[in-house]
């Protein structure tokens, strides 16, 4: 199986690096379906990181998640400093988009639907501790689902408006009525 991967890549101008290729099974958390065997070339790993988004071979993202709130922790105290040393107003509102906010919702729309509510409830936590300290200058704690809800329609406007966007060929045919 990894010499068509191999094959594949070299016939596309790819070189595959075997160092760095590994495998990862993606099956529900109690099945009794035998694993298929090992590949001898490649390490089976239980979670693997593509883009920044860390995968669980059960498709849950718990790793995800306890990495995204160990980050935003490191970010919502670096931001409670600089509010400490002067930084107020829409120039500490740009550096919360900028660092907090950006890294809670980067790629959002690929990990959002498999987080369970726990998961969710512990990133919305995030944004709470940020209104609290003062570090996003909004009445109201920003609501993680619903940044994502308008950052999900905003891609999606996007997409049905842009012919040559990689995702507008899987849209279904417009419709007229």
């Amino acid at each position: 199986e990894l010499q068509h991967v191999s094959d594949w890549a070299a016939n596309n101008n790819l070189k595959l690096n075997q160092t760095k290729t590994m495998e990862i099974v993606f099956r529900k958390l109690k099945s009794r379906i035998q694993e298929p065997p090992l590949i001898s070339a490649l390490a089976r790993v239980q979670s693997l990181k593509i883009l920044g988004i860390a995968l669980n071979n059960d498709l849950s993202m718990s790793t995800h998640v306890r990495n995204l709130v160990s980050k935003a922790g490191q970010r919502c105290y670096a931001l409670k400093i600089f509010k400490s040393n002067g930084l107020s107003g829409a120039p500490l509102r740009n550096v919360f988009n900028a660092t907090l906010s950006s890294t809670i919702t980067y790629a959002s729309s690929s990990w959002r639907g498999f987080a369970n509510a726990s998961e969710s409830i512990r990133i919305q936590l995030i944004y709470n501790k940020a209104h609290r300290w003062g570090l996003c200058n909004t009445d109201l704690p920003l609501n993680f689902n619903n940044i994502c809800d308008k950052t999900d329609q905003q891609l999606f406007r996007n997409v049905c408006q842009n012919k040559l966007h990689a995702l507008y060929p899987i849209l279904p045919p417009e419709r007229h009525s």
